[in-house]
């Protein structure tokens, strides 16, 4: 007799996700004697290896029993679509944090600012950057992760 999957949220799953974020805020505040006593200091990984595997899972569980459920190319139209909005979300906040750079840059006369944040390429040819950058294969500081989700 197969035991009855409860159709909810594995509250399990979002609490270790949800453990995973507080060690990986803690790793980033420099000089905290709290972030002594995290993983990173304690093994060949972070936390944020752990938030990647939990998600993973999470998503292999959604979908495969979406799969299950309804076959697979309603689990495969679920997945296109769920990637669909996160490369629209990327890019709408690609252009938003370039024209922030940029209008700093521009506001304190700094050019310094888009060399740090690895726009300098874009500002010399935004045609290739921009190309590139739809195509996720250009990634400035701090917005590197999001293609991973």
């Amino acid at each position: 007799m197969p035991a009855n999957v409860p159709a909810g949220r594995d509250l399990r799953l979002d609490l270790f996700r949800g453990i995973a974020l507080w060690l990986i805020f803690l790793d980033h505040i420099p000089f905290n004697v709290v972030n002594w006593v995290t993983i990173r200091n304690y093994g060949f990984s972070d936390a944020a290896e752990i938030f990647v595997f939990i998600s993973g899972y999470t998503a292999a569980f959604v979908y495969g029993r979406a799969m299950r459920e309804r076959g697979p190319i309603a689990a495969g139209a679920r997945i296109l679509k769920r990637g669909w909005q996160v490369y629209v979300a990327h890019v709408f906040l690609f252009v938003i944090y370039l024209a922030e750079i940029s209008y700093v840059g521009a506001k304190f006369d700094n050019p310094l600012f888009a060399e740090e944040f690895n726009l300098f390429g874009f500002l010399r040819s935004p045609d290739v950057i921009l190309t590139q950058a739809l195509v996720l294969k250009f990634k400035p500081v701090n917005m590197d992760v999001l293609p991973l989700y």
